[in-house]
C-alpha cells in the first residue's frame, strides 16, 4: 500500500513538473498579442481653457516650417475616432501635476519641471490610440498631427511645459517646437534609449516604440564592460524598427544581424517576466548574440 501511494506521489509530481515546464516555455517563447499604437502629449499650460479646433488649425498654417508638413492626410486624422483632444484641470486631478506621478525615474526633462508644473492651471491632452494597430499612413500622419497641436496649443494657451508621455519626455515649449520644425517624426526625440539601475542591476530599455504599434524593448542585466556596445545595438534596433515598423522590430518578432566593431550580432527577443512590466503595454526582453565570422544568418527567420 505504500508503494502504491509513493508511486502515485511521484507520478503527480513529475506531471506538475512537466506542466510547470512546458508553461515557462510557452510563456518564454510566445508573444503577448500586438500592442496598441499609442501618440500621447500632455501640455502643460497657464490657460485652463482648450484652443478650439480652428484655431489650432489656424496656429498650425501659421508657422511655415509645419504648415508645409500639414496636408490633407493629417487634417482628416482630425475626424477620426481614435484621435483626441481634452483637458485636465488641476483642481479636478491635482497630482498630475507632480512629478513622480506623471514620469518614471528614467524621464528626461528640464531642470525646472516643477515650476513650470505650478504655473499650469490645466493639462491639455492630443492622444490617438489604435487598438488594433496597423501600421500605415494614417498612423503616420497621426504622428505628425498629435506634434503639431502640441505645439499649437502651448503657444494658444501659454504653455509651461509640453510631455511626451511614450517617450518618458519633457520640454520647454520652445524647445518642443523646435524639434518639432526639424522633422515631426525625428527619432532622436520620439524615441530613446536609456540605462536604468533596477536593484544594483543595470539593464537598458527603449521608450517610444509604441506609436509604431510596436513593444518597447528591455535587455537583462548587463556587465559593465558590454553596456556601451548594448547600448549602441539596440539603439541600431530601435532605428531599423522604427524606419520600417511594419517590416522591423518586435512587432514582427524579427530576427535581426546587426554589426558592431567589426563583429556580428544577432538580437531576439522573447515575452518579458511580469515583473518587467511597466508603463501601458508589455516589455519585450532581448538579447544579443554574438556570431562567429562564418556564421550565417536567415534575415527573415523567427528567434
Amino acid at each position: 500500500m505504500l508503494y502504491v501511494a509513493l508511486t502515485v506521489l511521484l507520478a503527480l509530481g513529475l506531471a506538475w513538473y512537466l506542466w510547470d515546464y512546458i508553461k515557462k516555455q510557452q510563456h518564454r517563447t510566445a508573444l503577448p498579442p500586438p500592442p496598441k499604437t499609442v501618440i500621447e502629449f500632455w501640455v502643460y499650460a497657464e490657460d485652463p481653457k482648450l484652443p478650439s479646433q480652428e484655431a489650432i488649425v489656424e496656429a498650425i498654417r501659421g508657422t511655415p516650417e509645419i504648415a508645409k508638413r500639414f496636408g490633407p492626410e493629417e487634417g482628416l486624422v482630425f475626424s477620426d475616432i481614435r484621435f483626441s483632444l481634452g483637458t485636465v484641470p488641476r483642481e479636478k486631478n491635482p497630482y498630475l501635476f507632480q512629478q513622480d506621478t506623471v514620469l518614471e525615474k528614467d524621464a528626461v526633462l528640464p531642470d525646472d519641471f516643477a515650476n513650470r508644473a505650478e504655473r499650469a492651471a490645466a493639462i491639455h491632452t492630443i492622444r490617438f490610440v489604435a487598438e488594433e494597430p496597423k501600421y500605415d499612413d494614417r498612423e503616420a500622419a497621426a504622428l505628425r498631427l498629435c506634434a503639431f497641436c502640441a505645439v499649437a496649443i502651448a503657444a494658444l494657451a501659454r504653455g509651461t511645459l509640453v510631455v511626451d508621455i511614450e517617450a518618458q519626455s519633457a520640454w520647454t515649449p520652445e524647445e518642443f517646437e523646435r524639434l518639432v520644425r526639424q522633422d515631426p517624426m525625428g527619432l532622436d526625440w520620439n524615441t530613446a534609449v536609456r540605462e536604468v539601475t533596477e536593484e544594483g542591476d543595470v539593464v537598458y530599455l527603449t521608450r517610444g516604440l509604441a506609436k509604431r504599434g510596436m513593444y518597447d524593448l528591455v535587455t537583462p542585466q548587463i556587465a559593465p564592460d558590454q553596456r556601451t556596445v548594448t547600448k549602441s545595438l539596440l539603439e541600431q534596433v530601435v532605428e531599423a524598427a522604427w524606419q520600417n515598423p511594419e517590416t522591423q522590430g518586435p512587432r514582427v518578432r524579427t530576427v535581426k544581424l546587426e554589426k558592431i566593431y567589426d563583429m556580428n550580432f544577432m538580437c531576439l527577443w522573447y515575452v518579458g517576466e511580469p515583473s518587467r512590466e511597466r508603463h501601458r503595454s508589455p516589455w519585450i526582453n532581448c538579447r544579443f548574440l554574438r556570431l562567429g565570422a562564418d556564421d550565417e544568418l536567415d534575415m527573415d527567420a523567427e528567434a
